[in-house]
């Protein structure tokens, strides 16, 4: 069995995480997922849905849409968690609760964008403090989030407004 660690938020649906997990599966049949999603506070989003929900909701909201996509795209999705704020200690609680992945899968949104690459250089992180391979998946430009099965459509822009 390999296990692999799935860290994302609002790319929890990106078609190139998507493509890559099911590259993984190719090459491992045995692959197994597990998905962490952040409790990133709303505030600091770039996409939300209109809602009063907190981080941890939020974050749940993504953690079962993702269940379904990955379930319609046949991934082995054996569990998704949500963690602490910090994708950093979100990912040091998993790993030490959990040791023995055989890599980390990062999905991001793209360079300039992405929080995590620009302020806590996540991948290297993860890479020089366990030593893992570590799989960085960006968004292209279009990305508009995850919110609906119509996200591309009606993602909402941070700043927009969140009635």
């Amino acid at each position: 069995m390999h296990r692999y660690l799935v860290v994302a938020h609002q790319t929890v649906t990106n078609p190139l995480l998507l493509e890559k997990l099911k590259e993984i599966a190719l090459q491992n049949p045995s692959a197994e997922f597990t998905l962490l999603v952040p409790a990133t506070r709303v505030r600091n989003l770039l996409f939300w849905q209109r809602t009063g929900h907190d981080a941890e909701a939020v974050a749940r909201e993504l953690a079962d849409k993702a269940r379904s996509e990955f379930k319609k795209n046949f991934v082995n999705l054996v569990d998704a968690r949500v963690g602490p704020e910090s994708p950093l200690d979100a990912i040091d609680n998993e790993l030490k609760a959990n040791p023995g992945y055989e890599a980390v899968v990062i999905s991001t949104l793209m360079k300039g964008e992405s929080r995590w690459l620009e302020l806590e250089n996540l991948p290297n992180y993860v890479q020089t403090k366990y030593g893992l391979p570590v799989h960085l998946i960006s968004t292209l430009p279009g990305f508009y989030g995850t919110w609906s099965d119509s996200w591309k459509n009606n993602a909402h822009f941070f700043g927009a407004g969140n009635p």
